[in-house]
């Protein structure tokens, strides 16, 4: 999880797209979320957003493993041929 903005920052990918991924999540994270549950919390990271730019949440990057459906992709960096899930909408700080 983390967020992401168009501009400079620590990790920038071609699209002009650049992350900073969350460091801490209190409450933790649950492993999996079954259909219709939620969780809500507060993540944390390194180094201040920049100001006035408007910023989307990222869910992970996920992993669709051989053997396995849709509905059962892991959340990973193991592998290629994944994908981010970033929300539509966006907030400013």
């Amino acid at each position: 999880m983390g967020v992401w903005y168009h501009g400079p920052g620590r990790y920038g990918w071609a699209n002009g797209m650049w992350m900073r991924p969350a460091r801490t999540a209190a409450p933790a994270l649950p492993a999996r979320l079954t259909p219709g549950a939620t969780w809500s919390g507060t993540l944390s990271g390194n180094g201040p957003l920049p100001p006035r730019t408007d910023l989307h949440l990222s869910f992970g990057y996920f992993v669709l493993e051989a053997g396995t459906t849709l509905g059962e992709c892991k959340v990973g960096f193991r592998g290629a041929g994944g994908w981010y899930w970033l929300t539509d909408h966006t907030f400013r700080v």
